[in-house]
């Protein structure tokens, strides 16, 4: 079992430093746009790349004295490019996180058991493989607290697992490129990045981006996951073209309508999709057939983008989704905000109801606990960009030793929004 001790040196691995120091200044507030940043705490910049035998990466930049992130490097191809990017430059003062593709992850939505937020990525690992069928040092975890959005149903949260063998030989690819990860992460992180990027945080978004041959969508409030779900994409031929776009808003039509039922304490208003590979008139076609107002992720209207990187990321599923990865780690601290604010909002509408004793109008929880000694509201213990897998495969304990949990397993939950991505 993993000390508390070392769960904590973990989770500070999963903060970008200048988010760690606690020097934030002002982000995403008051007289600043919504998904851009004022800070003046210096440059920071994320790499965000895909190994394996097909590799993809891109650089995204936070200056000093901009309002908006820099997109400045992005492109794919075999694993010689690594060492091409690593002489370039590409990874030099950044955050290397390794992205996992959709095939490559797996997760389930889960009741979440009264444990602290950092036991709850070992509580997750049983049912995990137990629906893997699978060992539990087999595989890496974790777990993160999703907000409440029904109130008959227990409180939830979004566990994660990938195969320890695949990750480990990723992370021996790129290490003998001279390549060192700091952090591990998902694709469908992409999504919480883009809606980051557009602001907003207190209403519900519907977000699904291309990556792979599958699409990932989830429904995304406070700048957290509220439901996550892979489909996918229906089979495409060049002479059906219009039958695959009805079939692919057909999809999203279902699943959109799916979260909106079970998220009753949440008003879902609007639709953001990042479909790359599709033509203009495509994507308004597949958009205009949703019955959410609805509109496509552009990179050149959410960041400053050099030239050579909007080529390459030009049609790219996969490019497109890691940008959206970085933006989330980059942004966290809007996420940071997002949940304090709800907190503050929930323990007003507390307050008020026991003073006039009645029931206030509106959400009054959002589900998303305190965190640290001195009670902090924020994210426990923090986002997918965070805690994700983080650096296990580094761990000199091994894997092993986050099987064991006192508590046991989780409870699963068997309400229609449980569902285990598996791949083949």
């Amino acid at each position: 079992m993993q000390s508390a001790p070392f769960l904590r040196v973990l989770r500070r691995l999963a903060l970008p430093r200048w988010l760690a120091r606690g020097r934030l200044g002002g982000v995403g507030g008051a007289g600043a746009d919504a998904g851009t940043l004022t800070d003046d705490d210096g440059d920071a910049a994320v790499v965000a790349l895909m190994a394996g035998p097909d590799c993809a990466a891109v650089r995204l930049e936070r200056r000093a004295g901009s309002a908006r992130l820099h997109l400045t490097q992005a492109g794919n191809g075999g694993p010689e490019q690594l060492r091409l990017w690593k002489a370039a430059g590409w990874f030099d003062n950044a955050q290397v996180v390794l992205v996992l593709g959709s095939e490559e992850r797996h997760f389930l939505t889960l009741d979440r058991p009264e444990l602290p937020p950092e036991e709850l990525a070992l509580a997750a690992r049983y049912p995990l493989a137990e629906a893997l069928e699978t060992e539990p040092e087999l595989l890496l975890a974790t777990a993160t607290p999703m907000p409440l959005t029904n109130d008959a149903l227990r409180p939830q949260m979004l566990a994660v697992a990938a195969h320890l063998g695949p990750v480990r030989a990723q992370l021996a690819q790129l290490s003998a490129a001279g390549i060192r990860v700091r952090h591990i992460d998902i694709a469908d992180t992409a999504l919480r990045g883009m809606v980051m990027l557009q602001g907003q945080p207190e209403e519900g978004c519907v977000a699904l981006a291309f990556v792979g041959a599958d699409i990932c969508i989830g429904l995304i409030w406070q700048h957290q996951f509220c439901a996550l779900r892979a489909l996918a994409l229906p089979p495409r031929t060049p002479r059906d073209e219009a039958e695959f776009e009805e079939q692919l808003a057909l999809h999203i039509q279902r699943t959109a309508d799916h979260f909106e039922r079970q998220a009753t304490r949440l008003a879902v208003r609007s639709v953001l999709a990042s479909m790359p590979s599709l033509g203009d008139e495509a994507r308004r076609t597949v958009l205009s057939a949703l019955p959410l107002p609805a509109r496509t992720f552009e990179l050149d209207s959410a960041l400053a983008v050099d030239a050579a990187a909007g080529r390459a990321c030009q049609g790219n599923n996969n490019l497109t989704a890691l940008v959206g990865v970085a933006a989330a780690r980059l942004l966290e601290p809007l996420a940071q905000q997002a949940a304090a604010r709800a907190q503050a909002q929930d323990e007003a509408a507390r307050e008020a109801q026991l003073a006039g004793g009645f029931e206030p109008l509106g959400l009054t929880s959002t589900g998303l606990q305190p965190t640290g000694a001195g009670g902090t509201a924020g994210l426990s213990p923090a986002a997918l960009s965070q805690t994700t897998i983080e650096q296990a495969a580094y761990g000199s304990r091994g894997a092993g030793d986050f099987a064991d949990t006192e508590q046991g397993p989780a409870a699963r939950s068997d309400g229609a929004d449980m569902e285990l991505e598996r791949r083949p």
